[in-house]
């Protein structure tokens, strides 16, 4: 019950402070800070969460092709998030 209580809480504390929806810096050479904390906290709620772990696909589905923000991309910025994140 203790254990199951921390993991909820830990969770939540993530989703307060870090946005689900990464911004397009994680994925730059420029912002090493946003980045690293962005993909600790992605790390840490894979492990704890009970759902499947997020992939390299899903964060550039969630930061490219979100309809908001469509227009303000292009495929190189796509491609350096690749390169960035996936390396």
């Amino acid at each position: 019950m203790r254990t199951q209580l921390q993991t909820e809480t830990i969770l939540k504390v993530l989703d307060h402070y870090v946005s689900a929806i990464p911004t397009k810096h994680i994925g730059t050479l420029h912002d090493e800070k946003e980045r690293v904390q962005f993909l600790k906290a992605l790390s840490i709620k894979n492990v704890l969460s009970k759902e499947k772990p997020t992939t390299l696909e899903e964060l550039i589905e969630k930061v490219f092709k979100h309809e908001d923000e469509k227009k303000k991309y292009n495929d190189n910025d796509e491609r350096e998030f690749k390169e960035v994140i996936g390396a």
